[in-house]
This record gives structure tokens, sequence and C-alpha cells, in this order.
């Protein structure tokens, strides 16, 4: 049910957002994203062209940390947070494991992994990083066969999680921190004719374009209010957009979408997911207090990245200006040994008409006032030290004499990416209920999930996942896990040699299944053909409960033997023998 709103009080809200974020944060953001793609002139502004040099450490550093902490799709545990009660449909440990199964499968299916890691770099070049969650309902994605929004990683009746640019969230000026906010707001843009058959705008016959794509500057977008799409052009009315911010109202409930130069909210209503929190959730490395934005990575060496370009911009110049130059008296040459003396090879005789020594005469470069190449390698370690980064990491060695040396290095560095893994790892540990409830909410009919093997690449067997069969409050009832390390990169030899300790460790356990762990063995050194394992699956059970009762007669009888008769039967035996009579 619709509720009143203050039209004006929500745009004067909105504005004042807008107006801290266009006086405070916007420069610095389009600053570290200028800077991360080398443009970084202006911190050579004063040395003439051709003599300008940049080092990118912002793009170098970035491409070191991105794969450290993100670089395999995290496996993701649900738990139930109680025990079975009256009125669950099917047991609450049934619920959690189709649950698990169905969110693993659509993060593979959808390519979240890639909207996590576009939010992830946000967080080290700005302030943060930012993905919405939601669910697109068919009839607002497709009208007459004619897809209403273009984004390859949403699909229609289905979940989503997509990166949302920072610059492109608003939320309340009053807090000093995103917890305490009352409201959020999410920026899109849509042709206009688009918003228009969208069934879920209403009075949107006399709505306007406000922007316009700039042909001119790579489809950026200006400001183009209240133009009369009959006064356009062919190719203006063409590329007309209509700007509008979505926003959430927490105190109430509430959902709005605003056009700016629009007189009126374009939708209206309750918030359509039952979320105790905003669509949204973001990743921030940098906390600042009572601040609800913190800071970026990149700021915090931004004076060492421009005196590492000037310094560097400096030798470039003196070797350009002051490389050794030859006087020549031009009456002790002729045309053909001046030419000679220019491009002639090493040892070419040169003939001149006078003495060598007043002939010709060279005028040395004049050395460096201090030695650039340490001051440059000096800041670079200022640097290191302040992003966390070590040689070791950018592949260099570092003068060290033994492997326990190297370790004490480098593990100020291996802290720091811990750190950013872990708050990665809560990211996506704050992301997954909710985008499991709107699923649990917005899904209908029951389906068979495959479940993701060891790898992702393999299907081992289907789940029947049934939303109506999940408790409907999914936050409240499930808990979410993130295998830990489970996105860091994963060395094949150092999985080989955990998975062969843990196959001796377990090899014979009856409480194990015998054959999973041969298998995953298997896949740890590229195996995948299940023919290896000769036994048919149906007979490895049998097998395994014959090795159970084998071990309980072993266990049994152990107390009643004397010492010194050989003690109980062997569990292994007892198997050898349980088995003939399978």
């Amino acid at each position: 049910m619709s509720k009143s709103t203050d039209f004006a009080a929500w745009e004067a809200r909105l504005q004042m957002s807008h107006d801290r974020w266009h006086r405070v944060h916007e420069p610095n953001y389009k600053h570290w994203i200028d800077w991360y793609k080398g443009e970084q002139q202006e911190t050579v502004a004063n040395f003439q062209d051709g003599e300008r040099i940049t080092i990118n450490m912002v793009y170098s550093n970035v491409k070191i940390l991105m794969p450290r902490i993100s670089f395999r799709r995290p496996k993701i545990f649900v738990r139930p947070r109680r025990p079975d009660r009256q009125g669950d449909t099917i047991p609450i440990a049934d619920s959690s494991r189709a649950l698990e199964a169905a969110i693993n499968y659509y993060i593979e299916d959808l390519k979240i992994k890639r909207q996590m890691d576009r939010a992830l770099l946000d967080a080290l070049l700005t302030p943060y990083g930012c993905v919405k969650i939601g669910y697109t309902v068919e009839s607002e994605w497709i009208r007459d066969d004619e897809l209403l929004e273009m984004n390859e990683f949403v699909k229609s009746e289905a979940p989503y999680i997509v990166r949302w640019s920072p610059q492109d969230v608003r939320w309340d000026t009053e807090v000093r921190s995103r917890e305490e906010a009352r409201w959020m707001a999410f920026r899109s843009v849509s042709a206009l004719e688009d918003l228009k058959r969208n069934p879920k705008y209403r009075g949107t016959s006399d709505l306007r374009p406000n922007l316009t794509v700039d042909l001119e500057k790579q489809g950026a977008q200006t400001t183009l209010w209240g133009r009369d799409p009959g006064l356009m052009g062919a190719v203006e009315a063409e590329f007309a957009r209509v700007e509008r911010w979505e926003i959430w109202d927490r105190k109430t409930h509430h959902m709005m979408v605003y056009v700016p130069g629009h007189d009126k909210f374009i939708f209206e209503d309750d918030w359509p997911f039952d979320l105790d929190g905003f669509p949204a959730e973001f990743l921030e490395f940098n906390e600042v207090p009572d601040e609800s934005i913190g800071i970026a990575d990149t700021s915090t060496y931004k004076d060492q990245q421009i005196e590492l370009n000037k310094l560097s911009s400096e030798e470039l110049r003196h070797v350009k200006r002051f490389t050794p130059k030859l006087l020549y008296q031009g009456n002790y040459f002729d045309g053909e040994s001046l030419d000679q003396l220019e491009r002639g090879e090493t040892g070419s005789l040169v003939e001149i008409k006078g003495p060598p020594l007043e002939a010709i005469g060279i005028v040395p470069m004049p050395p460096l006032q201090f030695n650039h190449s340490q001051v440059k390698e000096d800041v670079k370690q200022q640097m290191r030290e302040i992003f966390g980064v070590t040689l070791f990491d950018r592949g260099a060695r570092e003068n060290v004499q033994t492997a326990t040396e190297a370790t004490y290095i480098q593990a100020p560095s291996i802290a720091r990416s811990d750190d950013r893994r872990s708050q990665f790892e809560d990211f996506w540990r704050r992301a997954v209920p909710k985008f499991a409830a709107v699923m649990r909410q917005f899904k209908t009919g029951e389906e068979f999930i495959p479940v993701l093997g060891a790898d992702a690449a393999s299907l081992d067997l289907f789940l029947k996942f049934d939303p109506a069969q999940i408790p409907q409050d999914v936050e409240k009832e499930f808990l979410f896990e993130i295998e830990i390390g489970s996105t860091e990169p994963l060395d094949d030899a150092v999985r080989q040699t955990k998975l062969h300790a843990l196959f001796q460790l377990l090899n014979g356990d009856a409480l194990v299944d015998q054959r999973e762990l041969r298998r995953r063995l298997l896949e740890a050194f590229g195996e995948r053909d299940e023919r290896l394992l000769l036994t048919d699956k149906q007979v490895a059970e049998q097998q395994q409960i014959a090795l159970m009762q084998a071990q309980a007669q072993a266990m049994a009888a152990e107390p009643a033997s004397p010492a010194g008769n050989g003690g109980a039967q062997d569990p292994m035996t007892a198997l050898g023998a349980a088995m003939g009579q399978v």
C-alpha cells in the first residue's frame, strides 16, 4: 500500500547528498581512476613534451593484490540456526542443504564473482566498492519481445548481485556511518521510451529526458533539462536519456523513484524485498572514525607517486638535454668527412684538414646533482611499505641470505593481504544472505539444482530446490559461512600435498566416505575420470557399512582380550571377512 510522501523534502535530502558528493568526494574518485589508467601527466606538468614520464605504481599495486584477495569462486556453506520444529515442511537440515546448493550454483551461473571482483577493484582504488542485490521480474525486463534493461549479468526471473558504481550511490548526510543511514539511493539511466514502456512506473506520459549522450566524449552523459522530445532532431531524440534515483527509506520501508526535473515520483510503494537492511553491501578497507566514507588505499601514497614521476622525468630530461656533444672546426672538414664523422660505423677513418685536437672537441655530459636511482628506490620502498607490497610480491629478489630471513621480510605483506582477504570474505558473507532472501521470496516452483563439485567444473549430483519449503525469514533461520581461504590462489603442489596427507590420515576411517576421499585425491592430481574408481558407488556404500561394522566388532572385543594374546582383531582383517559377505 502506498504511503503519503513529502516530495519536496526527499528532493532536498537527495540534493544535499549530491552537493556533498560533488564537493568532497567526486574529485578524488575521478582522480584515482585516472591514475589507475596511467593518466598522471598533471604530476609532471612543469616538464616539456618528450621529457614527461610516469611510473604507474597505482596500477601495478592493484594488479598484485587483486589475485591475492580474490582468485577463486568462494564456497558458501549454509547451516541452520535452530533444530527442527513443528510446521517445517521438510527438516531444517535438508532446507539448508538445498539452499546451499542453489546459492553456489547461481553464483557460478550468474557470474557473480565477476561483479564482486569489480567492487573489489573499486575498493582498492577508491574509498569503497558497492554491489546491489535484487530480483528481475520478467514484466519489468521484457516488453513486446524487447529488452527494457541491458545488463549481461542480470537475467529475467532471477536474483542478481551487480557492481554499482560508487558515484551512483547516495545516502543520508546526517550520519557518521552507513549503518546509521535512514535512506539510501541508487542512480540508473534508461532510454526515455524504455522507461515509459516499463509497467512498473506510473505518470510517465509527460516525462522528458534530462540527459543526452555526448557523442564526442565516448558516450559521456551530459545534462539536458526538460527538453521536449517533439522538438528534438532524430539523432538527438535517439540518444535522449532519463536519469532516475531509486530511494529506499529504512524508517518506513518505503521506496520511491525520483526523476530530476520531474514534479512527482514515478514509483512509490513499500519495499519489494523482505530485507532488514538496504539491498546493497559495501566493501571498505580503510574506515575513518565518525565519517561515513573512508579513505582510498591510493591516497595514502599520493605524495610518493608524484615524487616518483618527477624524479623519473628529471632523469629523462637530463639524458635528452645533456648527452655528450661534439664541437668541430668547419674549415677542417669537407662534406664527405663530416658525414663520415656523424654517421660512420665504429672504427671508421675520417680525413680532416688539420690537427685532430684542434679540429674536434667533446662537451662532456654533466653528472646529476644527486643519486636519482637511489632516491627513486627509497620512494618506491616507502610506497611498498604503505601499501603492504614487497619486492617478493613483485617477483623481484630481496637481498636476503636465508629462507627464514625471507619469511620475516614477507610476513607483514602476508598479514596485510590476509586482512584484506578477510574483509573481502566478510563482504561475501554479508551479501549472500540478502541474495538468498530475495531468491527465496521470488523464485517459484521446484527445480533440480546441480551440486557443484570440489572445483566448480564437475557436477556430482542434483538436489531438489523448492523455495516454498525453505523457511521464509532466510536471514534469521540460517547461518551463512564462507570457506576460509576459498578465494585465495591455490597452488596445485600445495593442494596435492595437503590432500595426500589428509588421505593418509583418513584412509580406512569408517566415518569418512572412502570413495569420495579417493575421488577428491584424484581430482587434485588432475584425474577426473571416475572409471579409475573401480568400485561401483552402491558397492562402495555397502563396503563402508561393512567397514563400520567390522570396526565396531573390533572395538567391542578389545576389552575382553587378555594382554599378550594379540588383542582385538585388526579392523582391516575384519573388513576382509565382512567383504566376503557383501
